[in-house]
């Protein structure tokens, strides 16, 4: 999963003289602007946004204005408002890059302790226990993946097999992929999908169920539709569908 790129943001920050400046000029849209620049150095190597012929297209697509309006807007804050700094090459913001360096610091400690206390409890763990009990520990934790391994792949079958069984469905009539593939196999899709339709409608207007709604076509759907188009239609299916009609 991609870090979230989190950074600390006071809540009066719209309250400081140099924003004020720029807000005074550039109104809430600038502020906008700002943040969304904020964030974007934010994302960046050392924090800082290299000054080249596209940067202002780029910033211009992230802001939803025209890059002469944001290339004036990040001048401003660099040489009137004094919100951004820039040596020619690159722009940034100091005050990002000292909250940076204070998260950065307080990670890197929580890390390096983190790491210090799991290899303290490891090595006291290991050190606690005889020969012979490491070495049935060892046969547990071999037998523990082992089993761990067949249920996974037991779990793979079973996702496979219901996978298999996915259901085809319209409003009214319910298809195991295998069934639908019978049909298909048989009929042709074009046909497949017109017995679908013909059940659905019957059952939607009846207020008819069947065990099997793959049985309810072989019955009689498949001849009706069969019939419709011309084909030839089996004695069995005649009888079943004028008993239903």
């Amino acid at each position: 999963m991609k870090e979230a790129y989190y950074f600390s943001h006071d809540s009066n920050a719209r309250h400081d003289p140099k924003v004020l400046s720029m807000r005074s000029v550039y109104g809430s849209e600038g502020y906008g602007w700002y943040w969304i620049i904020i964030e974007m150095l934010r994302e960046q190597k050392n924090y800082q946004i290299e000054i080249n012929k596209y940067v202002w297209n780029a910033l211009a697509m992230q802001t939803q204005c025209n890059a002469d309006a944001m290339h004036s807007f990040v001048n401003d804050c660099i040489n009137e408002f004094n919100l951004f700094e820039s040596d020619g090459e690159f722009f940034w913001t100091e005050s990002l890059k000292r909250r940076m360096d204070i998260r950065n610091e307080k990670s890197e400690k929580a890390r390096k302790a983190a790491e210090a206390r799991w290899g303290k409890v490891s090595n006291t763990k290991v050190s606690a226990k005889p020969k012979d009990k490491q070495s049935g520990d060892d046969a547990n934790a071999m037998h523990t993946h082992s089993e761990r391994n067949a249920l996974k792949e037991k779990k793979v079958k079973e996702s496979k097999v219901k996978e298999n069984k996915k259901n085809i469905s319209a409003d009214f009539v319910s298809l195991t992929s295998d069934e639908y593939e019978k049909l298909v196999s048989q009929h042709g899709e074009e046909s497949t999908k017109k017995m679908i339709e013909v059940l659905d409608n019957y059952k939607g207007a009846n207020g008819k169920k069947y065990k099997s709604d793959y049985r309810a076509i072989l019955n009689w759907v498949a001849d009706k539709v069969i019939k419709e188009k011309g084909g030839v239609q089996s004695a069995k299916s005649k009888s079943y569908i004028d008993n239903l009609f």
